[in-house]
């Protein structure tokens, strides 16, 4: 049994990357932040259609978070800066950037520590799964639709994206089905609404970087103001 972190992606190219020059590399998490910041990302190979918008969500809210954070700039960065970047913004925990970290008192991607250091309770896989559309979102559980359990031969990309996906959409689905913190409600969604010059997700994700942090001082006046009191 393996007692190291394993699949960094700070470290580890896992994620799947297709380019306009007709190229398909795998980069890091840090190497395709900084690849978006440049031109000629055209899509994720292995990314399914309903995870475009919750892992566009993802990556700029975690740039402009990590920017925020080392008070950096959108000006194109480096894979070692944007490195330095993510893992300041884990608080120097490298095993909150890995899918897979034996030490259950200790985050992972996209998933909380468990101190209790138990998972029996866990959701309907306490044991874990080797399907990760069975995770996602969508309700397959009657196969209806989008069927479930077709990823046979998954790699890291797709546990990434499924990950990325059910923390980022995924709602109240019945008792003992319960959803994340960011939905509002039950039954709620997350619609996705703005304005793209254009489809290439490089230019979306410029776009709406430099909007974020020139925003980001709006609200925090107000949520200021609102704990102030009068």
């Amino acid at each position: 049994m393996a007692t190291e972190p394993r699949y960094d992606l700070l470290s580890e190219a896992l994620i799947p990357v297709r380019f306009r020059d007709g190229t398909t590399r795998e980069l890091s998490l840090p190497g395709l932040l900084s690849a978006l910041q440049a031109e000629g990302v055209e899509s994720f190979p292995t990314l399914r259609p309903h995870q475009s918008h919750p892992w566009h969500a993802f990556l700029v809210q975690l740039a402009a978070m990590a920017i925020h954070r080392t008070g950096g700039d959108t000006e194109p960065a480096s894979t070692e800066i944007w490195a330095e970047r993510l893992l300041s913004l884990g608080d120097g925990q490298r095993e909150a950037w890995c899918l897979v970290v034996p030490d259950l008192s200790k985050p992972a991607f996209f998933q909380p520590p468990v101190p209790e250091g138990n998972l029996s309770k866990f959701g309907k896989w306490p044991g874990g799964t080797p399907f990760p559309d069975e995770i996602d979102m969508l309700v397959t559980a009657k196969n209806h639709d989008v069927k479930q359990r077709r990823i046979r031969r998954p790699n890291s990309s797709h546990w990434i994206f499924a990950l990325t996906t059910l923390q980022t959409s995924d709602g109240f689905l019945g008792r003992g089905n319960y959803g994340i913190t960011r939905m509002n409600g039950g039954f709620s969604s997350r619609p996705s609404l703005g304005f793209t010059p254009g489809l290439y997700p490089d230019d979306r994700f410029r776009r709406v970087l430099r909007g974020l942090l020139h925003c980001r001082a709006s609200p925090l006046a107000t949520l200021e103001l609102t704990c102030a009191g009068p």
